[in-house]
């Protein structure tokens, strides 16, 4: 972690992380990944604060979950010439704080960045900013409105050479260039996630507006769901009712915050005519299926991994906890197997345990339904026993012999003491910007941000079926690059939260087009409401 300060004196802040547990006891410690997956293996671990120099940075200051085994670097930030020195401080996991003051003269003790630069490093004022969250002393998450304060934007301006121009939604900040800065780049700044482009077409992750209606309906105008998380069932409410009265169909409905985006079944120009422009007061913008769906078949279901295998984590461990890569076998007449991520081991109301997985890695009729370790088909480690009706999520009943931990594996980019999963959290209760977390066998550990809340219709069974049925189909953005890392090996990984709760299981994400970048996650919701509880 580097702490830059402000240019009359220097302030140096020396943060100290105290580990919560003892790391010699074996028993309270996480396993890791015998094989750490590259994106985990490249990602930053350096958390950098650029604060004031009246700045008391101590552990109310900033979310504990940042700083949760980072590096330390103590330093200062000279705002006349722009040069950043520093030193290294190791560090562990509970914040304390102790100040330092020394007059600039004496600022010859610490080391300029430049001087600690991997030799690979080509452009040290870049990297700088090498580091997974930039905080400021304003936040953007809590508080959008700051991004128009002059200070703070000129703050955001001056953190990258060249700026040309930044951009904000209220949920993402895009830097734009003539000619990029070298990488890395930051995940998040100022409590949003980051995203750097030189192409003026280039949106960056806002949402794809698509197509506009042509009619002049406006749904429940009087009321003002803006930004309103809690009344989102209220706004799917108002879409479904409406189109279902007049018979236009919809199988998808996303909240974006201050907008809406509904996708259309078919691909006809003329329906633009009958559907809403808004819904208490968000406007909204359609889709059609055709249009988000393109490429979704090859990229929830790919036999052949996208990274090689020394970076993808396949080994067989004898104790499964979420994120262990599973097979399906192999399909007939193929070589290649199909691979899966471990979810999390649940149990029914008469206490009956369950491995969840993702249900689309075992497909009816091309496999049985035993599941294996990679490359190791001669061992099953469980049956198929049911699945939750079309919502991508399968329950495996596990062979006697093999045991399951309900605990993630220790990662490299933010370790720190063991956790637990014990509790599910419905979609409802978790609200846009907010931090999440996978860890896949192909990506390692990744943080994201929830941005979408988005329903989606399950396709009819049966018939007689006259009812349709919706569940929570979330979308996440797992940052910028993210989406080469994140592929079909880690179908079904455990989604949770910074309180350890899971919110959801990984399904697929889309490795171009319109949702680049953007995970789609089914929610815990099918399980909740099936009676269903972490083991």
């Amino acid at each position: 972690m580097r702490v830059l300060t402000g240019a009359d004196e220097i302030i140096l802040d020396e943060i100290l992380i105290s580990p919560r547990s003892d790391p010699e006891d074996d028993a309270s410690s996480p396993e890791r990944r015998r094989i750490v997956p590259l994106f985990e293996t490249l990602s930053l671990k350096q958390i950098l604060i650029i604060a004031p120099k009246t700045a008391n940075l101590d552990s109310s200051s900033f979310a504990a979950e940042h700083f949760l085994g980072s590096k330390a670097i103590i330093g200062e930030y000279i705002a006349s010439d722009g040069i950043i020195h520093s030193e290294p401080v190791q560090a562990n996991c509970i914040l304390e704080s102790r100040r330092l003051h020394r007059p600039i003269s004496e600022r010859r003790h610490l080391k300029p960045v430049t001087d600690m630069l991997p030799s690979s490093v080509s452009n040290p004022e870049a990297y700088s900013l090498a580091s997974r969250h930039v905080i400021l002393p304003f936040d953007l998450h809590q508080d959008p409105s700051q991004f128009q304060d002059k200070s703070n934007y000129d703050l955001l301006f001056n953190l990258f050479p060249r700026v040309q121009a930044i951009g904000f939604d209220d949920y993402t900040l895009t830097f734009r260039f003539l000619e990029l800065p070298a990488q890395p780049w930051p995940k998040t700044v100022a409590g949003v996630p980051s995203y750097l482009t030189a192409d003026p077409n280039d949106r960056g992750p806002t949402g794809p507006l698509g197509h506009w209606s042509r009619s002049q309906i406006s749904l429940q105008g009087d009321l003002d769901l803006r930004r309103n998380d809690a009344a989102v069932g209220l706004i799917f409410d108002l879409v479904r009712d409406f189109c279902s009265g007049n018979q236009i169909a919809i199988n998808e409905i996303q909240f974006w915050g201050s907008f809406v985006i509904i996708v259309l079944d078919h691909d006809s120009d003329d329906v633009l005519d009958a559907v809403p422009g808004s819904v208490a007061r968000c406007p909204c913008f359609y889709l059609f299926e055709a249009e988000v769906r393109k490429d979704c078949r090859s990229h929830v279901l790919r036999a052949k991994p996208t990274l090689p295998s020394h970076h993808v984590d396949d080994t067989r461990y004898q104790t499964l906890r979420p994120g262990v890569m599973l097979s399906a076998g192999k399909p007939r007449g193929q070589d290649d197997e199909i691979l899966s991520s471990s979810g999390i081991l649940v149990k029914d109301k008469h206490g009956r345990g369950y491995m969840t997985a993702a249900a689309h890695a075992f497909p009816d009729g091309d496999f049985d339904t035993l599941v294996y370790h990679p490359r190791f088909s001669d061992t099953p480690l469980g049956r198929i026993e049911t699945t939750e009706t079309n919502t991508d999520i399968a329950l495996i009943r596990l062979a006697r012999d093999v045991h399951f931990v309900n605990e993630p594996f220790e990662n490299t980019v933010n370790p720190g003491p063991p956790i637990k999963f014990k509790e599910f959290a419905r979609a409802a209760s978790t609200r846009l910007g907010e931090s999440c977390r996978m860890d896949t066998p192909s990506s390692g550990y990744v943080e994201g941000t929830k941005r979408v809340h988005a329903i989606r219709k399950l396709p009819r069974v049966c018939a007689y079926e006259t009812k349709d049925t919706w569940i929570p189909a979330d979308w996440l953005y797992m940052g910028q690059g993210s989406n080469m890392a994140l592929s079909s090996e880690g179908a079904g990984s455990v989604v949770w939260n910074t309180d350890h709760q899971v919110t959801g299981f990984f399904r697929y994400a889309p490795q171009s087009g319109i949702f680049k970048d953007y995970a789609q996650v089914i929610a815990a919701d099918n399980l909740i409401d099936d009676g269903y509880t972490i083991a």
